[in-house]
């Protein structure tokens, strides 16, 4: 299961990658171990087989001693084997555009079992780090890049507008100038950011503090837990099936319940990680900043109703598509791979959704949709170790250029 986690990740960003024989190294004892590449559906048809073969074989009767030092589950087996069909149905609906047939025939199995799959915030998958051998990521990018970043414009003002409160547990509200104490999204085109006036290098008056930025209490942290999937995105994946015809599911009863879970995991996410402790870097976060009221973090029922209702969020059957895919995107806030991932498969937001794309342009120029990155290129070290190997795959794969699309994505 762990080896899937690790692959599908690696697959999504950069294509084809060796896998059937990347495990075999033992194999070649003295020779030069320069393992094939597999294309980006066999490394699907691979992960998806070997899910299945983990579902079957995780069962309450599974043998537990290797489970002593589980870190994720604590042994619990019965959540493994959620976890398991989440990613199997995660993975179904990623190459549902290109391979349906396969798609819907891992849907049909997982869903024929819906109680083993995952049914609340409880099974969610969470790493939780000790801010010492075992450090949250995204600290080290946080003491770097913290002045740079705020919350984009059309993510922060769809937001704003539907009254969602999840805005409050992602941003602080903006601490200078004309719109301090508002929310305020930063313009993600560069022509439409003064940054000269705004940003003052070695000086507290970063641009950011006329925007909304993360809390720092959540970046700030070496301890801050994060998540690989949740309930929410089942659920909204689920909604998303329903509403192709794929299963007999209550789409909208879905999709609301998505919203609900979400809401719910982030609201306990931060509050379970503020208290762990905040690392202070003075160079790039100043008190204003740093600290995340825990009473903030609660959500009246009232409040996720009433979000319900809001014209944008209301389940449209018209435009359902948009809408899950729009609420994906908001879920995974704080989960930037699976949300770049959703993006490419969905194509949502876009120039026609609600919230709409919000344009690029620099220096007058426009940047396409199309030509916002879809891969990573291959590093350096892969073609000095294994080249012949990735050259090869590259006649079959196409460039290796950010531009090429993987072959999920079709949007």
């Amino acid at each position: 299961i762990i080896q899937v986690l690790n692959a599908h990740f690696v697959v999504d960003a950069f294509g084809g990658i060796p896998y059937s024989e990347a495990f075999k190294a033992f194999d070649f004892k003295d020779q030069d171990f320069l393992p094939k590449y597999d294309t980006q559906e066999e490394v699907y048809v691979a992960m998806l087989n070997q899910l299945e073969n983990a579902a079957n074989m995780l069962t309450t009767d599974s043998n537990q001693e290797n489970f002593t030092s589980d870190l994720w589950y604590s042994g619990d087996i019965v959540k493994w084997k959620k976890l398991t069909n989440a990613l199997r149905l995660r993975l179904a609906m990623r190459i549902s555009n290109v391979d349906e047939i396969t798609a819907r025939t891992v849907i049909d199995d997982v869903l024929s079992n819906i109680g083993e799959l995952m049914s609340s915030n409880a099974d969610n998958l969470v790493f939780r780090y000790n801010g010492s051998n075992f450090e949250n990521p995204l600290w080290s990018q946080s003491t770097q890049f913290f002045h740079e970043t705020a919350g984009a414009k059309n993510f922060i003002e769809f937001l704003v507008e539907t009254g969602d409160p999840r805005l409050r547990i992602f941003f602080n509200t903006a601490t200078e100038g004309n719109n301090a104490g508002s929310y305020v999204g930063v313009p993600v085109s560069p022509d439409d950011r003064d940054e000269a006036a705004l940003f003052v290098p070695g000086s507290t008056r970063d641009y950011n503090s006329f925007y909304s930025r993360g809390h720092a209490t959540a970046w700030f942290n070496t301890k801050f837990p994060e998540f690989i999937i949740n309930y929410a995105e089942t659920l909204l994946l689920r909604a998303e099936i329903a509403h192709k015809g794929w299963s007999s599911e209550d789409a909208e009863q879905l999709y609301n319940e998505g919203i609900r879970a979400s809401i719910a995991f982030y609201s306990d996410l931060y509050r379970e990680g503020v208290p762990l402790g905040l690392t202070k870097n003075p160079s790039v976060a100043t008190d204003k900043d740093e600290f995340l009221d825990p009473s903030t973090l609660t959500v009246a029922q009232e409040e996720v109703e009433a979000l319900l209702a809001a014209p944008e969020v209301v389940f449209d059957p018209a435009i359902a598509l948009n809408q899950i895919g729009v609420q994906q995107w908001i879920n995974h806030h704080r989960n930037p791979r699976e949300l770049l991932s959703n993006f490419r498969r969905s194509d949502i937001p876009n120039s026609l959704s609600i919230p709409a794309w919000e344009p690029i342009i620099a220096s007058g120029t426009t940047l396409p949709q199309t030509e916002v990155p879809k891969r990573l290129t291959y590093p350096a070290s892969e073609y000095a170790s294994n080249t012949g190997n990735l050259e090869a795959f590259i006649q079959v794969q196409g460039p290796d250029s950010e531009q090429t699309r993987l072959w999920w994505d079709q949007n």
